[in-house]
């Protein structure tokens, strides 16, 4: 899946920024991420309130297809990102992947950001 890739650096003072289109290949997450995702994903929406079925579901359906968006390489920075629809790049990515496992409901979304 083509991907927008950036890069910036500064020079001289300035923050630079380059950006291109790539075909990126995300590594998919190991079987031992995965687990670690789903525990404390399934941990963190039943301490919000979701009850543990729901909790299971919607971690269950969030775990291959946010392995598949943001891979490995992009782990800590998914983690990291905030479910906005017009929030930065990887907020938005992420942000499309929880609207598809909710299918739009957004109270629900509300409530995990």
């Amino acid at each position: 899946m083509p991907k927008i890739l950036c890069t910036r650096w500064g020079l001289a003072g300035l923050l630079v920024s380059a950006c291109g289109l790539v075909m990126a290949q995300n590594t998919p997450w190991m079987p031992e991420l995965t687990r670690h995702y789903l525990s404390q994903c399934n941990r963190g929406l039943v301490a919000q309130g979701f009850g543990a079925s729901k909790a299971q579901s919607i971690c269950g359906c969030l775990a291959p297809r946010l392995s598949q968006e943001f891979g490995i390489e992009e782990f800590d920075a998914m983690q990291a990102a905030h479910i906005n629809p017009e929030g930065a790049l990887i907020d938005r990515r992420l942000y499309r992947v929880v609207r598809a496992c909710l299918q739009g409901n957004a109270a629900l979304i509300r409530r995990l950001n």
